[in-house]
């Protein structure tokens, strides 16, 4: 039986997985990415390119933050592609809950996660 090409990079046959009664068991991936060596790059959000960097402090409460993810930056427009600066908002995790379950909304404010 012929071995494919891992489906991920297209470079390498997949992984042998085991042998049973003669017959043999691939895996669905190659070993570099099973082992995650062949990983893509993550993808920067439209403000970090912008040059958009997180204030110290929550825009809506002024909540201080401790570390940098208790943070999260939000677009009031809406528009994820809009990336100027007086479109985006720094909101804490606390403010973020109000948001999304006490239905505090003073425009369409939009996550990028």
């Amino acid at each position: 039986m012929e071995r494919n090409l891992c489906p991920f990079c297209r470079k390498h046959q997949v992984a042998i997985n085991y042998y049973r009664k003669g017959k043999t068991y691939f895996r669905t991936a190659c070993t570099p990415c099973i082992h995650g060596r062949n990983r893509s790059p993550t993808k920067l959000p439209g403000w970090v390119k912008s040059g958009y960097r997180k204030p110290d402090k929550c825009d809506r409460c002024a909540f201080k933050f401790k570390i940098n993810t208790q943070a999260k930056v939000y677009y009031v427009d809406g528009n994820t592609n809009n990336n100027h600066w007086a479109n985006l908002r720094t909101i804490c995790l606390n403010c973020q809950i109000e948001i999304s379950h006490m239905g505090w909304r003073p425009s369409p404010i939009q996550p990028d996660f």
